[in-house]
Formats: C-alpha cells, sequence, structure tokens
C-alpha cells in the first residue's frame, strides 16, 4: 500500500462542499445505493459471504476530487466490494494541532457518508503522523524511540472511534505495515507495541465495540528508504515478547503469494505460505479465538523482468485461487484485493500495477470482472 504524507488544511478544498454533498447524495448515490430487499444486489455464492468482499484502496481515496470519488466508490460497488481498508490521515485532520477547533474532517466524513449510502463497512487504517506529533516526542522504554508521539496518536485514534459508529467504521487499524520502514525509520516491535498498548485502550472506552487490529503485516524482504524491513512474521514473534497479546481483537495480515497463486509451491518467501506459522503463535498465546484478517493481496500486472510481475489473466487466476483457499480458513477474516485502481503508469514500477482498472479508469483488467462474479454470483 502506498504511503502518502498531508500538511496543510484542506479548507481550500471544501469550500461549499457540503452544499454539493447535499445534492450529490439526493442524486448519484441515492440511484446507486440498495433500499430494499428488491433492488438487493445478487448474493454472493456459498462458501462466499457478501461480507466477506473487500478492496484496499489506501491513502488516496481520501484525497480524491469528487469526480474520482464518486467514480471509484460506485464502480467498487458495482463489482460487489463490500468493506473498504482506507487510511484516515491524521495529518489531515490535526494538521496544525490537536486542538478540536483546528480539526478538518470533511474528507472522511465525505468518505463515511458515502460509504453509508452504498452499504459500505470501512477498516480505518489511522496512519501518517502530523509535523507537530514529531517535534516534540516523549520518551518510551525502548531502545528505538518512536518518530512521533505515541499518546496524541492514542487520542486521536479513539477521536476516530467515537465519531464514526461501528455500523459503517467496524474496524480500526494500528497504522499500515510497522514492520518497514516509514512512519518509523527503523521498524522496532517494541515501540510498535506500545502504540498499541496505548492505542488499544483508548480506543476501547471511545467505543467498545470496534474491532482493533493490528497494522498490516506480510512483507518477507522489502526495502523501503535504504532501510530493510522485518518480516512480518519475525515481527509478528516479536511483538509477542513485547507483550502485544491482549492489545488487538484480530490480525491484519497481508498473504501476497504472486507470482503465483496460493495453492502452488511457490519458490520466493511470500508471505502466504507463513500464515499457517502465524497462526500457530496465535494459538500459542492464547488469541486462538481470533481472526486474521487478510487486508491486502494481489499481484502486479506490470514492471522490470523477473520482478514477480504477471500478465492480467495470471493476476486474476491468483486472486480467484487466494481467494477460495482463503474463505475455507476457519480463522479466515475479511478478504481485502489490493487494489482497485493502478497507482501509476510507470512501465518499470510494479508498485504502479496493482489495480483492477487502470489509472484512467478506462481499462478494466481481467480480475475486474472476475472479482464481480466471485462477490455477486
Amino acid at each position: 500500500m502506498q504511503r502518502r504524507r498531508f500538511g496543510g488544511t484542506c479548507r481550500q478544498f471544501v469550500t461549499g462542499f457540503l452544499a454539493l454533498a447535499v445534492a450529490f447524495t439526493a442524486t448519484t448515490i441515492a440511484t446507486t445505493a440498495p433500499t430494499s430487499a428488491a433492488t438487493a444486489r445478487p448474493a454472493a455464492q456459498p462458501p462466499f459471504t457478501p461480507a466477506f468482499f473487500g478492496m484496499s484502496v489506501g491513502a488516496e481515496i481520501t484525497n480524491l476530487p469528487d469526480a474520482a470519488f464518486d467514480r471509484e466508490m460506485n464502480l467498487m460497488k458495482h463489482i460487489g466490494v463490500h468493506w473498504i481498508r482506507a487510511v484516515f490521515p491524521w495529518a489531515q485532520v490535526q494538521s496544525q494541532d490537536a486542538n478540536p477547533a483546528d480539526e478538518e474532517w470533511t474528507y472522511l466524513d465525505r468518505l463515511y457518508n458515502y460509504a453509508a449510502a452504498l452499504g459500505m463497512q470501512i477498516d480505518a487504517i489511522v496512519d501518517n503522523a502530523p509535523v507537530w506529533a514529531e517535534t516534540t516526542v516523549p520518551h518510551i522504554a525502548c531502545t528505538q524511540q518512536p518518530s512521533f508521539d505515541l499518546t496524541a496518536y492514542a487520542n486521536f485514534a479513539a477521536e476516530v472511534a467515537a465519531r464514526y459508529p461501528t455500523s459503517i467504521v467496524n474496524a480500526i487499524e494500528l497504522e499500515n505495515a510497522p514492520n518497514l520502514p516509514g512512519n518509523w525509520v527503523v521498524p522496532d516491535a517494541c515501540g510498535y507495541t506500545e502504540l498499541m498498548r496505548q492505542a488499544y485502550p483508548a480506543i476501547k472506552a471511545a467505543n467498545p465495540t470496534v474491532t482493533v487490529l493490528t497494522g498490516g503485516l506480510g512483507a518477507q524482504n522489502a526495502i523501503r528508504k535504504g532501510q530493510q524491513g522485518i518480516a512480518g512474521d519475525i515481527f509478528f514473534g516479536q511483538m509477542y515478547t513485547q507483550g502485544a497479546q491482549g492489545y488487538f481483537d484480530a490480525l491484519s495480515w497481508h498473504p501476497y503469494s504472486y507470482p503465483c497463486t496460493p495453492s502452488q509451491s511457490c519458490s520466493q518467501n511470500r508471505p502466504w505460505y507463513k500464515t499457517p506459522a502465524v497462526r500457530q503463535m496465535m494459538i500459542d498465546h492464547g488469541d486462538g479465538a481470533k481472526a486474521i484478517w487478510a487486508t491486502e493481496f494481489g499481484a502486479p500486472t506490470n514492471g522490470k523482468v523477473d520482478d514477480g510481475h504477471v500478465d492480467e489473466a495470471t493476476q486474476s487466476s491468483i486472486m480467484v485461487d487466494g481467494m477460495q483457499q482463503w474463505v475455507q480458513l476457519s480463522y479466515g477474516g475479511p478478504f481485502f484485493v489490493f487494489a482497485f485502481r493502478d497507482n501509476g503508469t510507470d512501465p518499470t514500477k510494479k508498485s504502479d500495477w496493482f489495480g483492477l482498472v487502470s489509472r484512467d479508469f478506462k481499462h478494466k483488467k481481467t480480475a475486474y470482472f472476475t472479482y464481480k462474479t466471485m462477490a455477486l454470483g
């Protein structure tokens, strides 16, 4: 998933937005949202249920202009997406400070209202620290210090939980990929577990019914910004060593298998094949009743030679096989495909090509139609 940093406010964009949203809700959304049993979309075929099908759309969805936002949300609804996994950027809402009078919620309210109108639910990834939270960082009892204020993060996550009912924002995810360099200059399970210790009780105090997920884990050998990440299964074990048990309700896991289908024996060290070991860790630590959510799964359709990218037919086959395998797991939660729309058009950059549709929406890949068949029967 792509990270995006936010600074400043979005007030210049949202002048007059609320009036536009009222008109928009009365027209476009009203014509697409299910209003009765007679107009409900077809059900997914057993053993699938509609709530199985998710889409991991990242940070961009909250910041899109109205036309692109409308198009992406309605196309996802059209193919049967039930869950939206999106970044709720802390820096976008509290760009100046933690003063409620300075907060800007318009973009996130737009996403919430639209998802509600379309009958979708949201997994909200609380991420992207604002600059002010990085200026003075309280010391924690870990060798590696965090780059942002963990208490301020916990307070903001609790605000998200209090603001949005769990009928729509059903899950809150504590960052994305904390095992990789990003918000954490050097990934550190000690510091991340301290974030969980502070955020989990704060969220539950604000809204005890919301599901709190760990940050999405999975990457095995990723390097970002010149720093080596920690394999997701190893990082998860380190979290338990640091005392993470009791501070999450479900594991967010990224079980990528490309360029192979999950049912194949893949020569590459992919997270899918680490899932049984991760599950055993949960059982060993008394968390056997908790689910694992597959919060990112997919395959890129372009890139450099030998980087693992596949053709569009194979992307579709990998997705179908993943769905068929995951739904059989007794502990498997919702299944999120990454991503709906290509992130870019650079032919050498595989991270640009995970989408089911092209960057300009004009080309729908095979997996787009296959997803619709799987989700709507």
